[in-house]
């Protein structure tokens, strides 16, 4: 082998050396950041992941409910007796046509929000607008207040003189925020929600478990184990007596409501249209 390849060989050598051991070097500068990162992320509690994960995904989870056969059994009894006992809820249903050969009707489930009126799921409502309501064991017709189509919920105005009950609204996303950051599991009776369902004006109770809540949309899901045909448009109740959603739907064992607070907000506004035009009319004369 001549001096000069040798040589040659020997420069090649060393560069692709070098070169290999400047890329590993790189990489291992490049990496301290992204070790750093996540170590500090993995030591973080459970309450800044929670938060971390909110900020990205918008999303919190309920922890697990957790409790005896014995102690189950006895909250549900408890919790299936107030809910029959509620006379707040009510059945809606919407003919979907004024001849009587013709008629069909869509049936669900309404729920005093506020002094004379009732909220429940928009879907129900059809028109005609025939809308129905059984109240004293019989079918009363009722006017639709307000519609919200992309939320799904509707208004219907009552006579405040024989519904005047106003139901406790509590937050959805304040009960979510209420639990405790560093903790799976909680007791049952936390996290435990029920319905009153009143299709076809026969009451019947559905009790599930929070399973999360969407907090830019304000969609709650909660895991039921039953069919909740009817139940559209109810009150979804925690144990302690307060509302937190509407009921909308249903896909597998996941039932899906509405938080109770972006009903609230709605509510306010059609109560200061109506309110509005009430002072313009009596302008008028």
């Amino acid at each position: 082998m001549s001096h000069y390849l040798k040589n040659g060989l020997i420069i090649i050598c060393v560069g692709t050396v070098a070169f290999f051991a400047g890329i590993k070097l790189a990489n291992k500068s490049a990496a301290k950041p992204i070790t750093k990162e996540v170590t500090q992320f993995s030591s973080t509690t459970r309450k800044e992941v929670t938060e971390v994960s909110n900020k990205e995904q918008k999303e919190i989870f309920a922890p697990w409910g957790v409790a005896s056969i014995n102690e189950r059994i006895l909250l549900e009894w408890e919790f299936e007796k107030f809910l029959m006992g509620n006379e707040n809820i009510y059945g809606v249903r919407n003919i979907t046509s004024e001849k009587s050969d013709e008629q069909e009707s869509d049936n669900g489930t309404g729920f005093i929000i506020d002094s004379g009126i009732l909220a429940t799921a928009n879907h129900i409502l059809q028109p005609p607008y025939i809308i129905e309501i059984f109240y004293n064991n019989s079918w009363k017709k009722v006017n639709v207040m307000g519609q919200v189509h992309t939320k799904d919920f509707s208004f219907i105005r009552l006579y405040p003189s024989y519904f005047s009950d106003i139901m406790r609204l509590k937050s959805a996303k304040e009960v979510f925020e209420s639990f405790p950051t560093n903790k799976k599991e909680v007791p049952l009776k936390d996290v435990l929600v029920g319905m009153k369902c009143m299709a076809f004006g026969e009451p019947r109770v559905v009790i599930g478990e929070l399973r999360k809540l969407d907090i830019k949309s304000g969609e709650l899901e909660f895991v039921v184990h039953v069919n909740t045909g009817g139940c559209s448009g109810t009150a979804v109740y925690m144990m302690d007596g307060s509302i937190i959603g509407l009921f909308q739907t249903r896909y597998g064992l996941v039932s899906g409501a509405l938080d109770i607070n972006e009903v609230a907000k709605a509510l306010k506004t059609f109560k200061a249209h109506e309110e509005s035009n009430k002072i313009a009319l009596t302008k008028g004369k």
